[in-house]
């Protein structure tokens, strides 16, 4: 087993990214006003499709901050707002 395995996420990118299948270009979903909150850098975050008053989107949760600390936050990303 690696030791260093859970050191950290290791290196991480900012932002929340969504491929279009037809253009196939990937296509940044976290683009919020300068009002609302958007997600820290993060790794190993679980995610899945949510319909949220009849809107189909990602809900990502949680995840690995790059101290190694844990969030426990929850974002909506409307796939329409992309």
């Amino acid at each position: 087993m690696d030791p260093q395995a859970h050191v950290g996420p290791g290196q991480l990118m900012d932002g929340t990214f969504a491929l279009d299948t037809v253009t196939l270009k990937w296509e940044r979903l976290d683009k919020f006003e300068e009002n609302q909150e958007t997600p820290a850098i993060r790794g190993w975050a679980d995610s899945t499709c949510a319909t949220i008053n009849g809107k189909k989107g990602l809900l990502m949760h949680g995840g690995k901050a790059q101290t190694n600390d844990r969030f426990d936050d929850l974002f909506y990303y409307d796939f329409n707002s992309a």
